[in-house]
């Protein structure tokens, strides 16, 4: 006994069996017709409410994903409104089923992107992107303050330290060969102490900068090679 191909598809109407309908079975019998439109839309209610309880319960402080909006815009289509904001830090506007079901789920009734201010808070996960991409806004990064001496690629890509003694910066998390890495460091006070920098890092014409005693220097770095291979160029000697 085969089932009834279903699809998260919102039904305007539920089809009303005459009593001139034969009795027709099958796909694209008149008898399984209003079946199939109240299967269709559970299926569409039931992944909405999924991507709906993704935004009340996974979003860090209250913030949609980007992966929850895309599928609420597509489960919202032309006929019933989903979400949609103009832009970040925008509320959404609610309309339709979507909408309703979110106002149940959330009491302000206000659901923003991330404002730069909140890309700290906000984990929007990682995308792969196979095309061009045109950005609208600005790209907005977070500058990291070193505690330590490790510069973390899976964490930014501009970093700053102030030495206060002897130390030896290490990596981690560098991008495999066949992909970029690269950062920049700001260190400050760094010629009046002991740098150490990591291995098979090079340098203009092989010589390793002098670091400003009291001041900050700023240094980029890159590879393509997954790190076999850094080199580094000082951007700014001794910014004031």
């Amino acid at each position: 006994m085969a089932n009834l191909s279903e699809e998260a598809r919102w039904e305007d109407g539920v089809y009303q069996l005459e009593t001139t309908d034969p009795v027709l079975g099958g796909p694209g019998g008149a008898s399984n017709r209003p079946h199939l439109e109240l299967a269709n839309r559970t299926r569409y209610l039931a992944a909405l409410l999924e991507a709906l309880y993704n935004v009340a319960t996974h979003s860090a402080n209250g913030l949609m994903s980007f992966g929850d909006k895309i599928k609420l815009d597509s489960l919202g289509g032309s006929d019933v409104g989903a979400p949609v904001g103009d832009g970040p830090g925008e509320p959404l506007a609610e309309s339709g089923a979507a909408g309703v079901a979110l106002s149940a789920a959330r009491s302000d009734h206000a659901h923003p992107y991330p404002t730069p201010a909140q890309i700290g808070a906000a984990d929007l996960g990682e995308n792969a992107f196979s095309g061009k991409q045109t950005f609208g806004k600005a790209v907005v990064e977070k500058f990291i303050s070193l505690a330590g001496n490790n510069i973390d690629l899976a964490l930014g890509n501009w970093f700053g330290k102030t030495c206060a003694g002897s130390l030896t910066f290490t990596l981690g998390n560098i991008p495999p060969a066949g992909a970029v890495g690269c950062f920049i460091l700001e260190v400050t006070n760094g010629g009046a102490y002991a740098v150490t920098w990591w291995n098979n890092l090079k340098w203009q014409v092989g010589a390793v900068p002098r670091l400003t005693v009291s001041g900050r220097d700023v240094l980029g770095f890159f590879t393509r090679d997954g790190g076999a291979t850094w080199t580094g160029v000082v951007i700014c000697r001794d910014a004031k």
